[in-house]
């Protein structure tokens, strides 16, 4: 995940965002390799977009007793509440930003992929605005915590 974040740090920077790292490092999941990173690709792709210039884009890391989250939260205008189950949806763009460049592939991807590999992509609107993208993926073990122990909810 580290490397993704490298990567998308210079346009962020660029766009005048803030990209912040949180959570537990070093998390395992089961996913076909290459997954990880095409689900931040597109979340993050979609998240740098639609913050606007000083905004920051915080990506945390966290474990439920079955699941490691993943979890990119913006603080770009979000969406309406009824447009969320539509936003995975293959093609599909929100009318309110028909502006902005994109194929409305990304989120439809992201979820796919982590269907496939046993998990969901959830899209919520936390208080304060914004969006947060939550990617759940089974973890290795679930019978066996982690040896700090899980991490509450975020």
């Amino acid at each position: 995940m580290t490397d993704r974040l490298d990567a998308w740090r210079p346009l962020a920077e660029h766009m005048d965002l803030h990209l912040v790292r949180g959570g537990r490092p070093g998390l395992k999941v089961l996913a076909s390799a290459g997954a990880i990173e095409t689900v931040l690709d597109a979340v993050l792709d979609n998240a740098v977009k639609f913050t606007p210039s000083g905004g920051t884009i915080t990506v945390r890391t966290g474990t439920t007793p079955t699941h490691v989250e993943l979890t990119v939260r913006d603080t770009g205008p979000g969406m309406a509440p009824d447009e969320l189950e539509r936003a995975t949806g293959r093609f599909w763009r929100s009318p309110a930003q028909s502006n902005v460049d994109g194929s409305g592939l990304g989120l439809a991807i992201a979820a796919r992929t982590l269907e496939v590999a046993g998990g969901e992509l959830l899209l919520e609107l936390p208080a304060g605005g914004g969006l947060r993208v939550v990617a759940r993926l089974p973890r290795p073990d679930p019978e066996v915590p982690d040896a700090d122990g899980p991490e509450a909810p975020h």
